[in-house]
Formats: C-alpha cells, structure tokens, sequence
C-alpha cells in the first residue's frame, strides 16, 4: 500500500511539474512576441551589395544597416570575405564606418581569376548581425606591353587574342622613328602619310585616352606596334574578341569602360570614348575636327574595303550593347584610336 500511495504522490508531483513548465514556455513565447512587436527585441536588417567596378585585384561593395531594431546603436560596420562561403569578421574584413544607413567598402590586395565571397556586417553588444552572401570574380591579372616611347601598357588576354587595355600612346615607329605630330586642320587634312595629335592637340588628354592616328600610320611599313604585336585587324575587331564574349550582340557593353561611359568592363577591356578628328569636305572646303570625346570611340583596322580612300574601324557609343556600326568604313585622313593585339 505504502508503494502505491508513493507512487500516486510520484505521478502527481510529475504532472504538476509539467503544466508549470508548458505555463512558463507559454509565457516565455507570449512575452517574446510582445517584444518583437514593440522592437524591443529585433535586431537590424544588414543588406550586402552587389560587387561593382570589379578588377583584378580590387572590387567596390558594402551594404546597409536599417535604423530600426537598434541600427543606430551598431559600432562597427562593413564588409567580410573569402573564397569560402559564409565569411566572418574573424576573417578579412573592410571596416566602414558605424550605425545605420548606406556605406561602401573597398576591397583591395585580391587575387586575379578568383572568386570571393562577400557579406555586410553589423556589429552591436549583442552580437555580429550578417547580411546575405554576394559572390564576385575578379578580373585576370593583366600583362604589360612597352611601346618606342617607354610607355607602359597593361595587356589581358580575352579567348585566344591578347589586347592592350589602353589606346596606344606612342610618338615613335617600331624602329625609333618620329611620327609627325600635326596640329593644323589643312595640315591634317592635305596628308597621305603617317601622323598623330592629341585629342584638341591638348597633351593632357593622352593619358586618359591615348592618342588619335590617321590610317596613313596604321598602314606604315616602319610599324606602329612593338614586335610581336600589330594593329588588330577587321575579323580581329568584328569576329575574334567578340565571339570570346558571346558574339557581338552583347560584346559591346562588356568591352566598355564601367566609369566613363554607358559598360561594365566584365571583360577587362575598358574600351574607352576617346572620339576622334573626323575629316571630310563640306561646303567651306575640307575640315579636320576634333569630335565626340566621351560619347564615341573609334579604333582603326589594318584591314581596307573597296573604297581606296576608306579603311576599316571599330565603333563604339554609348548606348550601344553590340560591336557597333554595319559599315563602319570611312577616310584614310581621319583620326582614330588604336588598340594592339600579340602575334
């Protein structure tokens, strides 16, 4: 009997214990939810953006941190990552500011051909709040290129072709010849050999945008290109590089520069709107003006139609998404940019 009586007090005691527990559960989840609808409890909303002007060895993202759930109280922001999934700030990290609102992160010293992976970071007493994962690969490491000059071009191979990334700035032939630098309009004109200028025969604009070449020093037999590099020419331009970006529909945007104009430079190319000194004969006689820096680019092809006055060229606008013009012909006496690819 005394067992029975034990055991009865046993069950009982039991019981009693759990309706105390499913209360305090019940109360515990109730006071939970009454915090969260005040936002005594949330926590800020982290936001991580998307990678943008993405480089070999740089990138630019960073992210927002909401002002509710005690952004404003947030003392460390910025963005984490790594070429694994999931980074944390025990990792690298790029520290952007505190509380809340928008911020940018620069992330510098990466690898080329690699992809990272990247998170906006928050970080209050409580804890580190993390936004969601964004991924980016960087660009290939780019090469170099020395023309007669000394100047220094960086390359990058896009397929099987390796381009220099910016339009030559050479004043010399292969062989240490001087090519004329002519400034005068009839001058410019009145030629059928090689020359170069300055875009508005302004120096400063060389470095930017190289200079513009008529076709007469494209077709020189001295040679624009160092050895082992020439002008690209015409199936170069409209079949080779743009069939390594998936044909010539979409090669334009990603040839073009992601700053200066309307492109995202996925490919490294960063074509640039160097315009150009157009030519022609008008009703007050021939001109030979400079034109269209910023909103056009136009390099020569070594490569002729059957118009003997005319070569080849590659275009580029703003708006365009393609490689550019259907007939893109136009006169010898023009000036252009030049781009050089490796034998």
């Amino acid at each position: 009997m005394k067992k029975i009586i034990s055991s009865l007090a046993l069950i009982v005691l039991i019981a009693a214990c759990k309706k105390t527990e499913l209360a305090v559960q019940s109360e515990q989840e109730t006071i939970g939810t009454s915090a969260q609808k005040s936002g005594a409890a949330s926590t800020p909303t982290v936001t991580t953006n998307a990678a943008t002007f993405v480089t070999s060895a740089t990138a630019t993202s960073g992210g927002s941190v909401s002002s509710g759930g005690g952004g404003s109280t947030v003392t460390e922001r910025g963005v984490c990552y790594s070429t694994s999934h999931n980074p944390t700030t025990s990792g690298n990290k790029v520290t952007s500011g505190s509380g809340s609102g928008n911020f940018v992160s620069i992330l510098r010293d990466l690898n080329g051909s690699t992809t990272y992976y990247v998170r906006a970071y928050a970080v209050k007493t409580s804890g580190t709040i993390y936004g969601q994962e964004v991924a980016l690969t960087t660009l290939p490491y780019y090469g170099t290129l020395t023309d007669a000059d000394g100047n220094l071009y960086n390359t990058i191979t896009i397929g099987t072709q390796v381009w220099t990334v910016e339009n030559l700035r050479t004043t010399k032939y292969r062989d240490g010849t001087i090519i004329p630098n002519v400034t005068d309009n009839t001058a410019w004109y009145n030629l059928s050999t090689g020359a170069y200028c300055d875009y508005d025969n302004n120096p400063a604009n060389v470095a930017m945008y190289g200079r513009l070449y008529n076709w007469y020093a494209v077709n020189d037999a001295r040679n624009l290109a160092p050895t082992g590099w020439h002008v690209a020419s015409y199936s170069e331009w409209y079949t080779t590089l743009p069939n390594a970006l998936g044909g010539c529909n979409v090669a334009g945007k990603k040839l073009k520069d992601n700053v200066l104009w309307n492109g995202d430079n996925s490919s490294g190319f960063k074509a640039l709107p160097a315009g150009t000194r157009i030519t022609g004969s008008g009703s007050n006689g021939p001109f030979a003006l400079f034109s269209a820096m910023g909103l056009y680019g136009y390099w020569w092809t070594t490569t002729t139609p059957s118009n003997p006055n005319n070569a080849w060229f590659f275009e580029q606008d703003a708006n365009e998404s393609s490689c550019g013009l259907s007939n893109p012909n136009y006169n010898k006496k023009t000036g252009y940019s030049i781009r050089l690819v490796k034998d």
